[in-house]
């Protein structure tokens, strides 16, 4: 995907009562939307709604970049990774884009190694947290945060963790 340009076409997932990239891209903006009062705001903002719940409901055509904010805590990791990532590539143009946001907290840390690792079988490189094709160091084993190891290093995440105090973060 190229940056020096905004992306064609978003599909925002959900967005609630406001797309959180309706100011950035302009006017080429769907979502999938199910609650009544935030359809009417996205209709009125210019949005072209397809109304339901994603992944029952699908908008036409295909995206340069998807936007799934807060969607994945309602997924089992294996949901994520077997059936989600699936789903949101199949949404998207050649070299689209997935761009989603979790809580900083442990469970939404893993929820996007899970959407990472799914989409990678699915052919959708990532840009981040992890630029590269290799299995999250996160998945691997645990870790305080989140760095690429190398053979001659080791550092102070590499160190175990408490789960019940720690936390992952991107």
């Amino acid at each position: 995907m190229s940056f020096n340009r905004p992306p064609l076409r978003v599909l925002e997932i959900h967005p609630g009562p406001v797309a959180l990239v309706s100011g950035l891209v302009g006017p080429s903006i769907c979502a999938v939307e199910s609650q009544p009062q935030s359809i009417r705001r996205l209709q009125r903002d210019g949005v072209d709604v397809t109304t339901g719940r994603w992944p029952d409901q699908r908008p036409d055509g295909r995206f340069d970049l998807v936007v799934a904010a807060g969607l994945l805590s309602s997924f089992s990791e294996h949901e994520i990774r077997e059936t989600l990532a699936q789903e949101l590539a199949a949404l998207l143009a050649p070299e689209g884009q997935v761009l989603a946001l979790e809580q900083g907290h442990r469970q939404g840390g893993r929820a996007i190694v899970a959407l990472r690792a799914g989409l990678l079988r699915a052919s959708v490189l990532p840009i981040a947290p992890c630029p590269h094709q290799l299995q999250c160091p996160l998945s691997e084993r645990r870790r305080k945060g989140c760095s690429v190891p190398t053979s001659d290093s080791v550092d102070e995440l590499d160190i175990g963790f408490d789960q019940r105090v720690d936390e992952l973060s991107f």
